[in-house]
């Protein structure tokens, strides 16, 4: 039987594969193991990492057992290479066919990252087999792997436990960009060079390989030195380890690490207090501002000294980066915020905008390595980790993590599927089930039990199992009962905070890295957007709406990025613009509003930007019929929320001043527009709102002058001048407000009305 001229390629096939049979059989394993995992299925960095792992040892394997072979064909270098590099066509190809079942996102830098991944590990380890081969070593296969796996495990314990940087970069699996809460990871192009200083190192083998093989040419009688002479090889050698040691030299300067020195040079500001030294950007933050920071970072310090009953050993590092891309380039986290416990200096990294909402969670991490295992400074646990920083970070004004967790309890009592509280609790003490759960259900979920352990039995018990989470030892009881106990508390709860379900719901149902279709993939509408709030936070508003509108016309269901062009039109944010009256500009936002897809209009901030242009046209009850169905779907603990929007309902029939609320631009520019547009007759209600704008940017003397000159501070329920509307039924008037008792507190101005605190206000 003969299959013609296909014959010889046919024949070829098989052989190859008879020959490489081993290494073939684990490429298609792994392949179909990493097929399922939405994380792994796919061409990406996560895939291509765990692929570069494997072919290390594969094809370093393979090849030994080829360069000690008997024939010429079967020791050539380059056809081994050739042979081991062509074998990672079949996972490629395997996490390519994925696309039958689940999108491949970001295809195409995947693919690039899986070419600078695999195969320049293979390189590095055929060129590291051939060198072992090529002096002979005995025992060359332990060598080869346990070079790898030193490797492997020495390069992260040298880039992470002594640096200030949350990426890797490695010779055996490529790197890893950054932390895995990340939306989209940083691909610096440090990665690239240090992947080409893996093909400076597999070039050093092959040349050592060669010298090696030449000198045992020599040896061997009959053969003679191959050309060219030996010499040229350990001289080529040497000049090529000089290079790699110049490139590990300048290590900071290539970006294959960050010392902390480079951070503190690139932000530029520092400022000292009792316990902290503060780094920030004085470009993207005001001394006046980095001193209001430093006061709350002391108050921070001072409240969780009290609780805790324990404080750092060391001065704080505090780094405050101006922008995602400039921490990202720093440190390789983009928006998380992380406190790395496990080196010599406490120290906490956080954007400028997530400081209210991260500082006192990762003060809490920064603490508690006064109690943690030696070395790692944490838990054992990685749900006790978590769980006391959410436990004991400062309130956030909605409900807390134990009302959040009940009603979820609550909801999903009949639904056998899920967890109970106590089973999500044993599960998420381990690193497995913390890191594949959803984020919000670990944090909630372990915060709301460290919680119950603080209170019943005390913050010296918690204290004491931190560390090795030895329960039975601390407690006298197993994790499993204590959680039990925990469930059992929460069952029987007379009171969850009203919002609580909604919230939980909301927050628990966002899938987790493992569950999402495209993990790490940022659509390009979404990059647009991003584009669009950098600019406009710089002021460039010209920049700004071409972003807004190349997201839109990516994504015309995209709500967010409508309502931010929408809020541009109202404003004067172009030379176009600025010709247009008010009425004209909110009848073009109108319009972009309109032309939204339907489930956009259930959105508040939609709500309120639809508003204030119907105000803006003159259309005052209709402008207080779309604030009060924003107010309903606000959920009741967002107060401060609520305040402002009761309050700007109240201004619905002053277009000329909702136009100046409406505009673009930072606090202080918005309250001297407010009070432009009002002259000497400030409203009570505009009044307050500009106190706000004033208290946001911290200048809460001047918040309290305007508040005086206005009589809004005694001003109550339905008084005159509040801009002609009292309020919806059962609606607060204009509060009485004072100054926060700390000036460095960055919350909202409190109320303290005359008559009573509304629901809508916080009571001091």
């Amino acid at each position: 039987m003969t299959f013609g001229p296909l014959s010889p390629p046919i024949a070829a096939l098989r052989s190859f594969t008879a020959r490489h049979r081993k290494a073939l059989g684990a490429y298609v394993l792994l392949g179909l193991a990493l097929a399922p995992v939405p994380l792994l299925g796919r061409v990406h960095v996560e895939a291509s990492a765990v692929v570069a792992v494997v072919s290390f040892f594969a094809s370093g394997t393979a090849a030994l057992a080829s360069f000690r072979g008997k024939g010429e064909a079967a020791r050539s270098f380059s056809r081994v290479l050739a042979a081991q590099e062509a074998l990672l066509l079949v996972p490629l190809a395997l996490l390519t066919a994925t696309v039958a079942w689940r999108p491949q996102c970001d295809y195409v830098r995947g693919l690039l990252l899986f070419l600078v991944m695999p195969p320049v590990t293979v390189a590095f380890a055929v060129s590291g087999a051939y060198a072992l081969a090529g002096w002979g070593v005995r025992h060359a296969r332990a060598g080869l792997v346990l070079g790898g796996l030193a490797i492997g495990i020495g390069g992260p314990l040298w880039d992470l436990g002594l640096h200030p940087q949350f990426y890797t970069y490695n010779h055996l699996f490529g790197g890893v960009l950054g932390p895995i809460y990340d939306r989209e990871l940083a691909l610096r192009p440090g990665f690239f060079a240090f992947r080409a200083l893996t093909l400076l190192w597999a070039g050093l083998l092959g040349l050592v390989g060669r010298w090696g093989e030449a000198r045992a040419a020599k040896r061997r009688r009959g053969e003679t030195v191959p050309h060219p002479p030996a010499p040229i090889y350990p001289v080529a050698a040497a000049v090529v380890a000089l290079v790699i040691g110049a490139a590990y030299a300048n290590a900071a300067r290539l970006g294959f690490n960050t010392p902390a020195g480079v951070i503190q040079e690139a932000l530029g500001g520092h400022l000292r207090t009792a316990h902290f030294d503060l780094y920030y950007d004085p470009g993207a933050m005001s001394a006046e501002k980095a001193r209001r920071l430093a006061e709350d970072q002391e108050w921070h310090y001072h409240r969780l000294r009290e609780r805790l009953g324990v404080v750092p050993e060391e001065r704080i590092a505090s780094y405050l980066y101006p922008d995602e891309e400039t921490k990202a380039r720093l440190t390789g986290a983009r928006e998380t915020s992380v406190s790395p416990v496990w080196l010599d200096r406490p120290q906490m990294h956080l954007l400028q905008d997530a400081y209210a909402r991260s500082f006192g969670h990762e003060l809490v991490h920064v603490f508690s390595r006064a109690f943690g295992m030696p070395v790692l400074n944490a838990s054992r646990a990685v749900g006790l980790v978590e769980g006391l920083a959410v436990a004991f970070e400062p309130p956030k004004g909605r409900p807390a993590p134990a009302d959040q967790v009940s009603a979820a309890a609550l909801t999903e009592a009949d639904d056998q599927t899920e967890a109970s509280p106590a089973e999500s609790v044993a599960a998420r003490l381990s690193l497995g089930g913390f890191w594949t759960g959803r984020g919000a259900v670990s944090y909630t979920t372990m915060g709301a039990f460290v919680r119950f352990l603080a209170r019943r039995y005390g913050i010296e018990k918690l204290r004491a199992v931190y560390a090795w989470a030895a329960f039975e030892e601390v407690y006298g009881k197993s994790a499993r009962a204590l959680a039990e106990e925990w469930e059992t508390a929460l069952m029987n709860r007379r009171r969850v905070a009203l919002s609580a379900g909604a919230l939980a719901a909301a927050r628990f149902s966002r899938p987790s890295l493992f569950e999402e279709e495209c993990p790490h993939h940022v659509p390009p509408h979404v990059r647009a957007d991003r584009r669009g709030r950098e600019a406009l936070a710089g002021g460039d508003t010209t920049a700004a709406r071409a972003a807004f509108r190349e997201a839109l016309a990516e994504q015309p269901a995209f709500k967010a990025v409508r309502v931010r062009l929408a809020r541009l039109r109202l404003g004067h944010s172009s030379d176009e613009d600025a010709a247009r009256t008010p009425r004209e500009r909110a009848g073009r936002a109108l319009r972009l509003l309109r032309a939204a897809p339907g489930d956009s209009a259930h959105s508040p901030a939609f709500r309120i930007t639809q508003a204030d242009a119907l105000a803006m046209r003159g259309r005052a009850e209709a402008a207080r019929r779309h604030y009060d169905r924003a107010r309903m779907r606000l959920l009741p603990y967002r107060h401060a929320a609520r305040s402002r929007l009761y309050l700007r309902r109240a201004l619905a029939d002053r277009p000329r001043l909702i136009a100046a609320l409406a505009g673009a631009g930072p606090p202080p520019a918005k309250a001297r527009r407010l009070r432009r547009q009002a002259g000497e007759g400030l409203p009570p209600a505009a009044a307050v709102l500009e106190a706000g704008l004033w208290a946001e940017s911290g200048r809460y003397k001047r918040a309290l002058r305007g508040l005086r000159r206005a009589g809004a501070l005694g001003a109550s329920r339905g008084s005159p001048g509040a801009g002609g509307a009292s309020g919806p039924p059962g609606g607060p008037g204009i509060p009485r407000l004072r100054r926060p008792r700390r000036s460095g507190a960055l919350g909202n101005l409190r109320c303290q009305d005359a008559v009573g605190c509304p629901s809508s206000c916080v009571r001091e």
